[in-house]
């Protein structure tokens, strides 16, 4: 049974694009969405290697934001679930 596109198409985003997962149900779900196209899946790839670079760059200073690297550490941990989610479809099917 496929999954009705006008929920990826009505998915929330933040101002830079990415798919905004706020938990790991999320995360599952925009997996289901998304298994079958490889170009959002690029997407969520790039977007969690910006997060732990961003995040490494943030740890060089001296006085880190925590409370930043905490939500971004967050939201690259979502997109892997989803990532890995896509892949475990992927080989099922």
């Amino acid at each position: 049974m496929t999954q009705p596109r006008t929920y990826l198409i009505n998915w929330p985003l933040t101002a830079t694009g990415e798919p905004l997962l706020q938990n790991s149900e999320d995360a599952m779900y925009y997996a289901q969405l998304i298994y079958d196209q490889p170009n959002k899946q690029a997407v969520l790839a790039a977007c969690r290697k910006a997060l732990r670079k961003s995040n490494k760059i943030e740890l060089e200073h001296t006085d880190p934001d925590f409370d930043r690297l905490m939500i971004r550490a967050t939201r690259a941990q979502f997109y892997r679930e989803c990532l890995e989610e896509c892949k475990r479809i992927r080989e099922d099917k």
